[in-house]
């Protein structure tokens, strides 16, 4: 077993200062239905990010523009 403890989030290395993926000012429709409106999300690389919300509020949407599943 190995003694040493895992190292805090505070002393991991963290990713450039670029965003790995970056989006702005994206709104998204689907006929008259607006799904997201004026999202902009910066991701560093090595970062978590969590996106919550009520059902209904665009959650999955957001993800299929960040994954790039919506054009």
């Amino acid at each position: 077993m190995n003694s040493q403890a895992a190292p805090s989030v505070s002393q991991r290395p963290r990713g450039g200062t670029d965003p790995a993926i970056s989006i702005r000012n994206v709104t998204v429709r689907f006929g008259k239905v607006v799904a997201a409106q004026d999202v902009s999300v910066d991701i560093r690389q090595g970062e978590f990010v969590s996106i919550v919300g009520p059902s209904g509020c665009g959650k999955t949407t957001v993800l299929n523009l960040l994954t790039g599943l919506l054009p």
